[in-house]
């Protein structure tokens, strides 16, 4: 069994606590060790000296088992790294998620088969712990993912042992070929008021198992009538939700992935430093021009670091909801980011990228003309709305991505008054007239009209009313970006 761990660790051994006591913690400073120095028999120049190792070595020397075994747990205790690294892939429920069927079932089928009963598993699986929480449910199975062939010879046969005797009751060598099932531990979070389940992304564990689990887990927690397969999907974000979230955690971007539309080139990743910002450069603009983001690095503080303690650890955030950690952190970090990412999903009609808006009128737009009228455009438009954003906030003190926020949601804000009605400015107090909206080109309206047009089934827009909204919302000090959806859908009662 493999054995990745992150929801049902239960404790560490002490060869695991001391590799995870920072090295930079093996010193005479720390008091731990100052104390113990006279019993190990070490000097504080001695200990600086020895790596972290050689330091156990000796202490493990000196010391009594029982006080060594203390004495590795007292420093792993204040300033060992809890938890694991995370792999994990989100799902997201069709349906309602019932929290009190799904733990009945969890009770009824603990360390029993359950592929039998379930229309969404094809493989045997066991579900083999549970676990609740305040805002979820841990679920713990084994599976059989795959068969193994193993090949004995003669000099190194496979053996059949009695358990209970523990005596080799038969040997088959070479004239013999064996599949044995290699048995998988997969981990599941059900976050049940959410409708999202997190399940082990490890490699060894197929993409179909995961999905098959992602639906049973709807199955177990569903509370009407309804039978058959769970309604699942695999979670996906596009690169305004990505960058929202890394804005909401407070993140410190240090790479980024795209999916491009260049012959001969579908991906293409960059990294950069974390105290630049890496997304004003010109070849992440050019990737913008040519693609998207699906994937997202950054650093976030480490939930165990102290508010003196610089420890981080860098998340990997991917457009189909795969997430990754770089070091071991507790599964709270788990539960924030899912808090985040369903907070984030709440405003997706505010969050669809300018790229996609354009986009979806644009090849009407230029049916029969050429591929180079159409990408001018692509690219004017975007330009417009860059220098847009840059009139109203300043640029060297607000981050790039966080403009490349405002840029989509002005844009999305924009259509949703297209589409439920441009209030005259006259009716609202909040709203002033304004005589000069920065438009490059005409290359605003004209992206109003068109989707209007184009996309929402609209004869025409009152651009100019339309304009007197857009800089009202603009001119606002904002805190976060997602204060300017707020207070849109506050003001013009929009729908979400």
């Amino acid at each position: 069994m493999t054995t990745d761990q992150f929801l049902f660790r239960d404790g560490y051994s002490i060869p695991e606590k001391i590799r995870r006591i920072p090295t930079g913690r093996i010193t005479a400073e720390t008091p731990e060790i100052d104390s113990r120095l006279q019993d190990l028999s070490l000097s504080e120049n001695e200990v600086s000296r020895m790596g972290k190792n050689d330091f156990f070595d000796e202490a493990e020397e000196q010391l009594s088992t029982s006080a060594y075994r203390s004495f590795v747990s007292k420093l792993f205790d204040k300033y060992g790294e809890e938890g694991d690294k995370f792999n994990m892939q989100l799902f997201v429920a069709d349906e309602s998620l019932s929290r009190e069927h799904l733990a009945r079932r969890v009770n009824q089928y603990n360390e029993e088969r359950i592929d039998r009963d379930f229309d969404s598993l094809v493989e045997p699986i066991v579900l083999t712990n549970h676990e609740e929480n305040s805002d979820s449910i841990d679920l713990q199975f084994r599976t059989t993912a795959h068969l193994e062939d193993i090949n004995p010879d003669d000099k190194i046969p496979i053996q059949i042992i009695d358990s209970e005797t523990g005596n080799t009751v038969d040997r088959y060598g070479a004239d013999y070929h064996i599949k044995a099932p290699a048995r998988y531990r997969v981990e599941t979070r059900v976050y049940t008021e959410t409708g999202l389940t997190a399940v082990s992304n490890y490699s060894k564990i197929k993409d179909g198992l995961k999905m098959d689990i992602a639906k049973t887990v709807t199955e177990m927690a569903r509370g009407g009538v309804q039978t058959g397969v769970g309604s699942t999907h695999r979670l996906e974000m596009n690169e305004t939700e990505l960058l929202l979230l890394l804005q909401e955690m407070e993140g410190d971007i240090s790479g980024l992935g795209y999916t491009l539309e260049i012959a001969g080139v579908d991906t293409a990743d960059f990294t950069g430093q974390r105290d630049e910002d890496m997304v004003d450069t010109e070849v992440i603009r050019a990737a913008d021009e040519a693609g998207q983001i699906r994937k997202i690095k950054y650093y976030v503080d480490h939930p165990g670091a102290d508010p003196d303690d610089e420890r981080d650890v860098m998340l990997r955030i991917f457009d189909d909801g795969h997430l990754t950690t770089s070091k071991p952190v507790p599964s709270d970090l788990l539960d924030v980011i899912v808090l985040q990412i369903n907070t984030i999903r709440g405003y997706d009609g505010f969050l669809t990228p300018l790229i996609e808006l354009i986009y979806s009128y644009v090849g009407a737009k230029f049916r029969g003309k050429s591929s180079m009228m159409r990408n001018s455009h692509i690219s004017k438009t975007n330009l417009a709305f860059n220098n847009l954003i840059e009139e109203y906030f300043e640029k060297n003190q607000t981050p790039t991505e966080e403009l490349r926020l405002y840029k989509s949601m002005i844009a999305n804000i924009g259509i949703k008054l297209c589409d439920e009605g441009v209030p005259r400015t006259a009716d609202m107090d909040e709203v002033s007239e304004v005589d000069d909206f920065y438009d490059l080109q005409g290359k605003i309206e004209e992206f109003f009209q068109d989707y209007s047009q184009r996309s929402l089934g609209k004869t025409s827009i009152d651009y100019d009313e339309l304009s007197n909204h857009l800089n009202h919302l603009l001119q606002q000090d904002w805190e976060s970006p997602v204060e300017i959806i707020e207070y849109a859908i506050d003001l013009y009662d929009l729908s979400r």
